[in-house]
């Protein structure tokens, strides 16, 4: 398996058990009497937490959330087929989610569009097509997995329209081309990040340059307001995590301290912190990844 991958699966495992708790005060609280990282959800947690919402309750260690089960389709599927474009990726989401289909776990909004107006368009019932304008973490997927393969951005964009035509999303693979290839002409992280920061989208680069310079997560998170699940609020933290992270596993660690959409933001850090610091073989082993 691709490093790249390999480090954003991870961490996507290692961060499910409290994804989708926004009370950073209280997985502070429980980080102090127990394990955080590589754990079940608990039901009880979702229930004790100020703003929470239980998704993926009675997956073992191991499971993935849905954005992360969707990049380790992806990275099998291009591998079956070099080829593969929006049609096969649209065939793919709707046989793994439809209904009675053999995933478990939540099924986000933007996916529940897309197979509902497949299913109705099997009955020849014409419906109004639904804005395209996601902006989930979700559409960083396709991105990663096609570097992973050498493919081109564009390709890779191409995917991100079924669901998103925001094209800050191909002004961020930029952005992360530009940063993959300082880290192989060996800047170090934090140069890499830098240096990146001027391929951003206009609306993030305040928001990332903020990021390198607080070094207080806290402050920073709490400051900008930092807290949903979109790609303006999730890749400043991802940029100041990555900035200030003395290891992988560190990293993943205290992105789970900020709370919220801990799988899928772990996953982008993940794969960022997979081209400098290598996995620590205790956490793949712990993360019981199957065969792709």
């Amino acid at each position: 398996m691709d490093s790249l991958i390999k480090g954003a699966l991870i961490a996507n495992v290692a961060s499910l058990g409290f994804h989708w708790i926004y009370d950073a005060s209280y997985i502070k609280t429980i980080a102090q009497k127990e394990a955080i990282l590589f754990k079940p959800q608990n039901p009880v947690h979702y229930q004790n937490a100020k703003e929470a919402y239980l998704g993926y309750a009675d997956l073992e260690v191991g499971a993935l959330s849905m954005q992360g089960n969707v990049l380790k389709w992806l990275y099998d599927a291009l591998n079956e087929n070099p080829n593969f474009n929006q049609a096969d990726y649209r065939a793919l989401l709707f046989e793994k989610l439809k209904p009675g289909g053999q995933y478990v776990g939540y099924v986000e909004s933007y996916a529940n569009k897309m197979i509902s107006k497949t299913i109705l368009n099997t009955f020849n019932i014409d419906v109004s097509s639904y804005p395209k304008d996601d902006d989930h973490l979700i559409g960083l997927m396709p991105y990663f997995v096609f570097k992973a393969y050498g493919k081109k951005k564009e390709e890779a964009f191409e995917l991100v329209k079924l669901f998103s035509e925001n094209t800050d999303y191909l002004r961020l693979f930029e952005m992360f081309d530009h940063l993959f290839d300082a880290l192989k002409h060996n800047h170090s992280l934090q140069e890499a990040l830098k240096k990146s920061i001027a391929y951003a989208p206009s609306t993030l680069s305040p928001l990332l340059k903020s990021g390198i310079q607080l070094s207080d997560t806290a402050a920073f998170v709490k400051q900008y307001h930092l807290v949903a699940c979109s790609i303006y609020e999730a890749i400043p933290i991802v940029y100041h995590l990555a900035y200030h992270a003395k290891s992988y596993e560190q990293a993943i660690y205290d992105n789970m301290l900020i709370g919220g959409n801990l799988s899928d933001r772990g996953a982008v850090l993940g794969a960022i912190l997979s081209a400098l610091y290598p996995v620590n073989e205790r956490w793949i082993k712990k993360a019981n990844l199957k065969p792709l």
